[in-house]
């Protein structure tokens, strides 16, 4: 089952001024409104689980279920080990009361929990995480190239050959993909 997200992030990767200036629009010919919305489409392509780089940008919170107690591999990277919980639940999705026992881990396929406690019919695992700031840095030139071609290139047709996003935020998405940079 793939996690939820509970927390999502607490506003965008880049200021709307920043792409506004990258597409070098000046004045009042342009619209902020469209800007805007190429930004959170481009911001909303690359991030979280389904996000085409498969990681959280900024920092968020999510939940995933399990059948039983043992090892619980986590599906997103980059989790921040001291904001793991795991709480047992019964049949009803009450909280089982009891000691938890935990122990967080990273190995070469990503985030695990080692966990053992009281009966429960579903363990579940709330976390955070965020990707490290040479991923973001990245993520953030990756935006602006794809608002600036968006923004641009509006029309559903071109004359020509049809991009759908440039070639180097294609390189670049890449290098930053899940499990790509540490």
């Amino acid at each position: 089952m793939p996690p939820v997200l509970v927390t999502p992030p607490d506003g965008t990767l880049v200021p709307v001024e920043t792409c506004r200036d990258y597409c070098f629009l000046r004045g009042e010919n342009y619209s902020t409104t469209l800007v805007a919305a190429a930004r959170d489409a481009a911001e909303a392509y690359l991030d979280g689980y389904a996000g085409v780089l498969g990681r959280s940008l900024q920092l968020t919170t999510w939940r995933e279920d399990f059948a039983a107690w043992g090892t619980l591999r986590l599906s997103m990277p980059d989790v921040l080990a001291d904001s793991v919980n795991v709480t047992a639940l019964d049949e009803d999705g009450i909280a089982v009361p009891g000691t938890v026992e935990l122990d967080v881990r990273q190995d070469a396929q990503g985030w695990y929990v080692e966990a053992s406690g009281p009966a429960a019919v579903r363990v579940q695992v709330e976390y955070q995480c965020r990707a490290p700031e040479a991923v973001r840095k990245v993520a953030i030139v990756v935006v602006l190239m794809l608002v600036k071609h968006w923004y641009h290139r509006r029309d559903i047709v071109l004359e020509g050959a049809a991009v759908e996003i440039p070639f180097a935020a294609s390189s670049l998405i890449a290098t930053i993909r899940r499990g790509q940079i540490a």
